[in-house]
């Protein structure tokens, strides 16, 4: 990746354009892990996250993060207001920490080699727990009270499935570099783990519904 004092950083890359609509995608494509009270929402977006992190400067990064969330949540969840520039200020936090653990961490290590490897990681659960901290915060500052259980459930099931997730994404940045033409195959596995989580919580409704 480039060096953030790199002028060629700021121009936009064909990888760019590429990963807008995949962030977009991320957010339309939302899992909700039932949890105790209600349910956890989770997202498919660890995935372009770490392809970011890994072949992207830190500006073009952070700038896919929040534009491609962005234009999901306006035009496909319709959120407006105070909501959407909650979300969206929640992107950037996202995808400035994100940034700056990963490249924290990599150095100038092999984008394929284990410390890339726990530098991404690292990156998305650090991610995932300060957002997860931000919306309880906000959720308690609203109600009046302290309330964690975003936080808990996130430290729970969401932990789990960004491991899962990051392993995934891991798998993409091995083939974009070693073999680009093998990533439909692994496109297959990415649609049955979609379909893996949808069975999940249909399962884990079903018994819900019998212990009742």
């Amino acid at each position: 990746s480039a060096m953030v004092s790199d002028p060629a950083a700021l121009s936009p890359s064909p990888l760019l354009w590429l990963l807008l609509p995949t962030f977009a995608l991320a957010e339309v494509v939302v899992i909700h892990l039932p949890a105790q009270r209600s349910s956890h929402s989770h997202t498919l977006r660890e995935i372009p996250a770490i392809v970011g992190l890994t072949f992207l400067a830190p500006q073009q990064y952070v700038l896919a993060y929040v534009i491609g969330g962005g234009l999901a949540l306006l035009l496909w969840t319709r959120l407006k207001g105070l909501k959407l520039a909650f979300n969206v200020a929640m992107f950037a936090l996202e995808a400035t920490v994100g940034a700056l653990v990963y490249h924290l961490l990599v150095g100038g290590a092999d984008p394929i080699s284990p410390r890339a490897w726990l530098a991404a990681l690292t990156a998305v659960l650090v991610t995932d727990l300060v957002s997860a901290a931000a919306v309880t915060a906000a959720i308690s500052l609203t109600e009046g009270e302290f309330d964690d259980h975003v936080l808990r459930e996130a430290l729970r099931s969401g932990v789990v499935a960004a491991v899962v997730n990051a392993c995934v994404a891991l798998l993409v940045v091995t083939l974009l570099v070693v073999r680009p033409s093998a990533l439909p195959l692994l496109g297959v596995v990415v649609v049955l783990l979609v379909l893996g989580y949808r069975l999940y919580i249909s399962l884990a409704r079903e018994h819900a519904q019998m212990r009742l």
